[in-house]
């Protein structure tokens, strides 16, 4: 009995190592993570800029909409983010508005429905440094007509950080 049981438990050793070794390996390498992109925006009082975005599919990463079933290499959100501060003198109290403006797939606005951009800050005020990220996201599309138009295409949109007096 001594010997069947030293088997016993070297073969479910062994199948324990095969197993552990298979999830840490596609938790390493699994790549479904949200891309992450960051900025540095220096905004001046009473001024705004305007911030062009470009979200191009490249070999390493395809944003797919949120819901489908993801692949190798594929996402289902990007986030940007920026660490926006203001310069010059702190006498009034300022609030952080960004606005989105000119969503585009591959230059045209047909399908810009499709594309989520949720905008979330830190805080509002300018007493530090105010944490703003776009999250992009897409929706499903309805018809095959919709997916074609979307498919590996550019998504380009502008932000618009303006410091308004509070």
């Amino acid at each position: 009995m001594g010997k069947h049981f030293l088997k016993q438990l070297s073969i479910a050793f062994l199948v324990l190592i095969s197993v552990v070794t298979t999830v840490i390996s596609f938790g390493l390498f699994e790549e479904n993570y949200p891309q992450v992109f960051s900025k540095q925006i220096n905004l001046e009082q009473d001024n705004e800029i305007i911030v062009k975005e470009v979200l191009k599919h490249d070999s390493s990463k395809r944003l797919i909409p949120l819901g489908a079933i993801k692949g190798v290499n594929e996402i289902d959100e990007v986030n940007i983010n920026y660490d926006v501060s203001i310069l010059g003198k702190h006498n009034d109290a300022f609030k952080l508005v960004v606005e989105v403006e000119n969503v585009l797939i591959d230059g045209d606005s047909k399908f810009s429905d499709l594309v989520n951009i949720e905008i979330i800050q830190s805080g509002e005020s300018f007493d530090s440094l105010i944490k703003v990220t776009a999250v992009v996201t897409l929706n499903l599309p309805e018809n095959e007509t919709e997916v074609l138009a979307i498919s590996n295409k550019p998504i380009s949109f502008t932000l618009k950080f303006t410091a308004i007096q509070s």
